[in-house]
């Protein structure tokens, strides 16, 4: 009697649950341009940003927002507000920076899933890899 397609069942099941660690945190790392056009979703931005989060969601809008709507004002406006309450923050003390980069995370948790589709798509091939590998090596082992 062979062990090799347990084996086989064993090593495939660990080696998704390793891809599943890797995968998982690059999967809910969301851009913090991202983050900025999802809160401008409802027309308005209520969260507060580093700088270069505006910046970068500028060029990155989709062609229809940037057409029909106001998008592209709405996160410059927000950026001039920003860059304002900077220069107040760098005559002021560092408690603001601490008080903006809460705000930011605490953003970043509620914008949207931590799950992206091709992370969804990967774990369930690396289940049915598994599931089949697993189905494989009980199949060969009850014919022997």
């Amino acid at each position: 009697m062979s062990l090799f397609p347990l084996k086989a069942a064993l090593l495939s099941t660990a080696a998704a649950v390793i891809s599943l660690a890797v995968a998982l945190p690059a999967a809910a790392a969301t851009p913090c341009w991202r983050a900025v056009i999802n809160d401008w979703v409802d027309g308005r931005i209520d969260g507060t940003y580093p700088v270069n989060c505006y910046r970068q969601a500028i060029p990155n809008l989709r062609a229809d927002l940037r057409i029909y709507s106001s998008a592209e004002e709405d996160i410059t406006r927000a950026l001039q507000a920003r860059l304002r309450a900077g220069g107040a923050q760098r005559a002021g003390s560092a408690r603001q920076e601490t008080v903006l980069g809460a705000s930011y995370s605490a953003n970043r948790r509620g914008s949207g899933s931590w799950l992206s589709v091709p992370a969804a798509v990967a774990i369930a091939i690396l289940i049915a890899l598994t599931l089949g590998t697993a189905a494989y090596a009980v199949r060969r082992h009850a014919r022997r």
